[in-house]
């Protein structure tokens, strides 16, 4: 068997175009099988990347149905009071969100999920990327069968070329190397049949393989059916016709007054405009002195600083029309949000009060003119029509329609059908073929190269047959 450096060798003398002295002399083709597996390999990428989506979702799933499960089943919140003996809840007793919900069947919806997901879709699609890497490796070794034999193929061309030119000379060397050239010619033959049976092998592998995603459509559309299910199942959990009790409450506090009421008087025109229902305090009214005015130049209830704010009436946003105050040394904000007038200057501006706009009558034939406004609405303009109820029965699952077979398609060599029985599943961070440059997702240009084997003989070489 030809060694690695030979390979190595016949690949460079390929690569730069390098023939044995005859010009009609070609490679070995594999082009077909490389060509296979090169497209072969792009569809595993977005599969590969189907089936992290798939396992992420079926995670994801799981975790918010538990995390549902954990809610319904929680206490909730009591109110409290106060009594002579302490603070005590109203409800004696604690109450579940979840009234009326059988837990146990969300918890069983997301273990459905799980395992038909992975039984019916995930598993599927593990074997035939499993197979498409068996094919990948059994490819590589066609790729060395043709480059021994191509070695064969120019060693035995040299032989025959020196032959002919020792047996012109009538040199006595030349039944030496008639000799070694049928033994090479032998060698060669040995691994032209050994080439073409790897290959075809291969080829009709690859054949098989492509014929098995013909399924895969129907693998997509089960995925979707098996979580509409499982939410189907979860849904039908809760019993939302029965009612829920409600948790006991305590009455309502009522605050107790910190001032005394106002009493109005019974003229309004002769009462002061702050003292009007509905007007705004927010600004002190202030007689003219020193020291009074807002704080913290002075406080409310002095007699220096203005009147007291104990009797204010209400504390509505005023108007901005009104937002007045009459302002002393320090004192307030001007009219209209002006900056603080200076300590020691006083301003005379007052509250004044003001009235909404009064409100046009309506008119006697409002309606009709409304009617006749929504008559001439445009279509796209009127609000939809409520949306028909959705319907919550269980979906049959999809039957797989069958594959199309081939009469003349022979049957998967053993080495396929056993990698499609042993199929794991897929590793999502490596850096192999399917998962490589082009997958920013599952390359890892950071994974370590393997550490060489500190037994091995750098200078060993394979011995030729």
């Amino acid at each position: 068997m030809p060694s690695s450096f030979k390979r190595i060798g016949e690949k460079v003398r390929q690569a730069l175009g390098m023939s044995s002295g005859n010009k009609d002399w070609r490679p070995t083709s594999n082009a077909r099988n490389e060509a296979m597996v090169k497209e072969a390999r792009k569809f595993a990428v977005q599969l590969k990347a189907l089936h992290k989506d798939l396992t992420g979702l079926d995670k994801a799933i799981e975790s918010g149905l538990g995390t549902m499960r954990t809610v319904l089943t929680s206490p909730l919140p009591r109110a409290y009071d106060e009594t002579p003996i302490g603070v005590v809840p109203a409800d004696k007793e604690e109450r579940m969100v979840g009234v009326n919900v059988n837990v146990e069947g969300i918890t069983a919806a997301s273990s459905e999920l799980k395992q038909r997901l992975q039984h019916e879709v995930l598993h599927p699609l593990e074997q035939w990327l499993s197979a498409y890497r068996s094919i990948k490796e059994r490819n590589k070794r066609v790729e060395q069968l043709r480059l021994d034999l191509d070695t064969k193929r120019r060693a035995t061309m040299a032989l025959h070329e020196k032959y002919q030119k020792l047996k012109a000379k009538e040199s006595k060397d030349a039944e030496t190397i008639a000799f070694r050239a049928q033994t090479e010619e032998d060698k060669m033959h040995r691994h032209a049949q050994r080439y073409a049976e790897a290959e075809a092998e291969v080829f009709n592998a690859l054949l098989t393989l492509i014929r098995d995603t013909a399924v895969l459509r129907e693998y997509a559309a089960a995925a979707l059916a098996i979580i509409q299910r499982c939410f189907t199942l979860a849904y039908t959990s809760f019993d939302l016709s029965s009612p829920v009790p409600m948790p006991l409450l305590p009455p309502p506090a009522v605050p107790t007054p910190g001032f005394p009421p106002v009493s109005y008087p019974a003229d309004p025109a002769t009462s002061p405009a702050y003292l009007m229902p509905g007007a705004s305090m927010r600004a002190s009214t202030n007689s003219v002195g020193s020291g009074g005015g807002a704080p913290p130049y002075g406080s409310p209830g002095t007699s220096a600083g203005g009147a007291t704010m104990a009797g204010r009436p209400s504390l509505a946003p005023m108007p901005t029309a009104s937002r007045a105050s009459t302002n002393s040394s320090g004192g307030g904000v001007g009219a209209g949000g002006a900056y603080p007038a200076a300590p020691g200057v006083a301003t005379s501006q007052t509250f004044t009060a003001t009235s909404a706009p009064p409100k046009a009558p309506p008119s006697p034939n409002s309606e009709a003119v409304a009617a006749a406004a929504a008559a001439s609405r445009p279509q796209s303009a009127l609000p939809p029509p409520p949306a028909p109820p959705v319907a919550l029965e269980p979906v049959s699952h999809p039957t797989a329609a069958p594959a199309v077979t081939h009469a003349d398609l022979p049957p998967a060599p053993a080495w396929y059908a056993e990698a499609k029985r042993n199929a794991t599943p897929p590793v999502y961070d490596d850096s192999d073929d399917e998962g490589g440059a082009t997958d920013h997702r599952a390359s890892n240009p950071f994974k370590a190269s393997p550490s060489p084997d500190p037994n091995a003989n750098p200078f060993h070489r394979e011995s030729d047959d």
